[in-house]
């Protein structure tokens, strides 16, 4: 294949590279440094142009300025590639290479002409700076850095390993060339010149495809953080919603939200809904003998011992001042109340200390409920258990009451005596326990969740 042919290949290629990255300059997103490459491959395109009329227009057109874009395109691609990898930009080098090397291009072709020259002056500034292009690639890698830059920097290496054989070729082998185009010799390493242009072509646009990929991964991370942390906040003011900020139970909206709930889901599976209100005996007294912030301490508590101390399918909830609603449900009456009486058994050895001293005992009264048939609302049975407890403060308190057809205390289960010792439970951090009578004393006993 002769030259003029390649050249003619060369044309075509530097042109579908051209209209490639015009393309993709035009109508997809790039980033800087993109262009300068764009721009670089039409100079190449319009430099190989420049090679085929040499018979018919002037050195200065067919030599020097075909070469002056050829070398052009090889500056920008080291050029766009700092811009593209956001390095600080300085083009004083570029401008003294690129006018010395007009200057010797201009030397060896109307003052002395000389083709090997001109070839040995393009080979050696062509590969110094494809050296340098290939240096800025393989250090001070991008997070983006991925197969693309590997792509170009191995194109790049192997066109300026050629490009030095070339240098060694011409300069020791090569004899005299009066015209390059006649230069057979010369017709390899212009084949692989244009084949590996349109590598690096590739390899250019490989690499603004992954660094578009890689943003796109980092958007949906950064989207997928804030979702989490909505979310997050979402359930956080879901919490302050539904819970009571002094007890850290759950209010009065969540228990009418989770009565209904459960009322409707015991009727759909036939199951029992049970409802029990617990109400703290002689509160008062707490606050006007030791101040108010003693009395929110008692809430707080009581409040986390029920917590620790009911399973967790139990919501216990705040229902106002010192009245605590409890909702069982996949148990039985009987069960429901033994583990109730259990609790107001165990509340009375809490102690809790305020400031330096330790407050009186705790004991509180229990009113409980269970869903009927033919109750239509939740409410019902949430009135029957404030009526149980209202008989369990006229009864003498600390004590437990149930309102239920058929249900007797003394025949269902049997309440603790003052001998007897009810099984450890789980007592907050801050509170300490009372060693009375009635209360277990062994140190080492295993505390349970009910």
């Amino acid at each position: 294949m002769d030259i003029k042919t390649l050249v003619i290949v060369g044309i075509v290629m530097a042109l579908a590279g051209t209209l490639s990255m015009a393309t993709i300059f035009l109508t997809r997103r790039v980033y800087l440094g993109f262009g300068y490459w764009t721009l670089g491959t039409l100079c190449r395109m319009l430099g190989s142009l420049l090679f085929l009329p040499r018979d018919q227009l002037s050195p200065w057109l067919t030599i020097i300025l075909a070469n002056i874009l050829l070398f052009v395109d090889i500056i920008l691609i080291g050029h766009g590639l700092r811009i593209f990898r956001n390095r600080k930009v300085s083009a004083g080098i570029e401008i003294i290479a690129l006018l010395s090397f007009i200057v010797l291009f201009i030397w060896f072709t109307s003052v002395v002409p000389d083709t090997k020259m001109r070839i040995l002056v393009w080979c050696i500034y062509t590969c110094a700076f494809m050296a340098w292009a290939v240096f800025i690639l393989l250090t001070q890698r991008p997070a983006w850095f991925g197969s693309g830059d590997q792509f170009l920097a191995l194109a790049l290496s192997f066109l300026a390993l050629t490009t030095l054989i070339r240098i060694g070729y011409t300069g020791f082998y090569e004899e005299s060339l009066p015209n390059l185009m006649v230069a057979s010799g010369q017709a390899v390493f212009i084949l692989i010149n244009i084949g590996t242009t349109l590598l690096i072509v590739l390899g250019q646009i490989i690499m603004n495809a992954q660094r578009i990929e890689h943003d796109y991964c980092l958007v949906q991370q950064e989207l997928e953080q804030d979702i989490a942390e909505r979310k997050y906040l979402e359930m956080q003011l879901r919490e302050e919603v539904i819970r009571d900020p002094l007890t850290g139970l759950f209010n009065r909206r969540y228990l009418n939200e989770s009565l209904q709930r459960e009322f409707t889901r015991c009727q759909r599976n036939s199951g029992l809904l049970i409802v029990a209100m617990l109400d703290l005996d002689h509160f008062k007294r707490f606050n006007d003998q030791y101040g108010h912030e003693a009395g929110d301490a008692v809430l707080r508590a009581v409040s986390e011992f029920l917590q620790q101390s009911l399973r967790r399918e139990d919501i216990v909830c705040r229902y106002g001042g010192e009245e605590i609603t409890v909702i069982l449900a996949e148990t039985t009456l009987a069960i429901a109340a033994a583990r109730l009486d259990a609790v107001r058994h165990a509340l009375t050895c809490l102690r809790v200390r305020h400031q330096g001293q330790d407050l009186p005992p705790i004991s509180a009264s229990i009113g409980l409920a269970v869903a009927e048939p033919l109750d239509l609302t939740p409410d019902m049975a949430l009135a029957r258990a404030d009526a149980a407890l209202y008989r369990a403060k006229q009864n003498g308190r600390n004590r437990i009451e149930v309102t239920a057809p058929n249900f007797s205390i003394a025949g269902n289960w049997q309440l603790p005596t003052d001998n007897s010792a009810p099984p450890a439970p789980r007592y907050p951090p801050h509170c300490k326990r009372a060693i009375p009578a009635h209360c277990p004393t062994d140190a080492n006993a295993q505390s349970r969740r009910w």
